[in-house]
């Protein structure tokens, strides 16, 4: 599961905002390497402490994600194959990429 990280890099109370880096966990930069981001209080929720950093990272989940999307495809790992058999031998030693999020029914396989 990705782990959202944030940084507050300043707090205004009296514009009611604050500047914030976020980053995934297993980032490969460190979080100051990553862009800073104006968030008003009209974003947060001050009920609780677990309140407000739940709703800092409900502000950053589109972000992480967005950085996930945006960092490069190392070329060693760009899948470049399109196999169209059952057959596992043809798979050996080739890049297949597949989607993530995909959400097709697998067919039942009997035991």
């Amino acid at each position: 599961m990705i782990q959202i990280l944030f940084k507050v890099i300043s707090n205004n109370s009296e514009r009611q905002k604050m500047t914030v880096k976020f980053c995934r966990e297993n980032a490969p930069e460190p979080i100051e390497n990553y862009r800073t981001y104006n968030v008003s209080y009209r974003n947060l929720d001050f009920s609780s402490s677990t309140s407000l950093v739940e709703s800092i990272r409900s502000v950053g989940k589109s972000i992480v994600e967005q950085q996930l999307m945006d960092e490069p495809i190392l070329d060693a790992n760009k899948g470049k194959e399109d196999i169209d058999s059952v057959d596992l031998d043809d798979f050996v030693g080739k890049m297949v990429s597949v989607e993530y999020l995909v959400t097709e029914e697998l067919n039942d396989v009997k035991l």
